[in-house]
């Protein structure tokens, strides 16, 4: 059995045909046949297929495909955050890969409300109350406070 690294180290993502993915959805939309034919027939992964007829891939302009879901800012911001990492970690010691004591002095001189914290380990009972169950029963709490505000209104 194969780990997700090696099938992903082997190229096998995305190597299927825009055009062919277009017909494939073509075909299930119109009835023609079913998502797993339509995928098989028109060689393209049936996870992928699904996903673009239920419109929750990025599905950019043009023939250029997208993997995975989009991203929550635009791309111009994007590219701007990623300039600045770039500016920024100029500034960095290229040696011992950290920032100069003098420039992380200065920068939170700067900015008083950021602060160096050692981290607070988190407690036995808390972590343990984080599970599925607890999680389920805050979401109907808020359901039956949302169903009682909206009754109200």
């Amino acid at each position: 059995m194969t780990t997700r690294a090696e099938r992903k180290s082997k190229g096998v993502y995305g190597k299927w045909d825009e055009e062919a993915m277009r017909h494939a959805i073509e075909a299930v939309r119109d009835g023609t046949m079913g998502t797993k034919k339509a995928a098989k027939q028109f060689d393209v992964p049936k996870t992928t297929l699904l996903r673009r007829l239920k419109n929750m891939n990025k599905i950019a302009l043009g023939s250029r495909k997208m993997l995975g879901r989009s991203t929550d800012l635009p791309e111009e911001i994007e590219n701007q955050l990623a300039k600045h990492i770039e500016d920024m970690e100029a500034r960095f010691n290229k040696e011992k890969k950290i920032a100069g004591y003098e420039w992380v002095k200065g920068f939170l001189k700067r900015h008083p409300e950021i602060s160096l914290r050692s981290p607070e380990a988190t407690s036995l009972a808390r972590a343990s109350g984080f599970n599925k169950p607890q999680i389920a029963k805050f979401f109907e709490l808020i359901h039956e406070i949302y169903e009682s505000v909206m009754q109200c209104h």
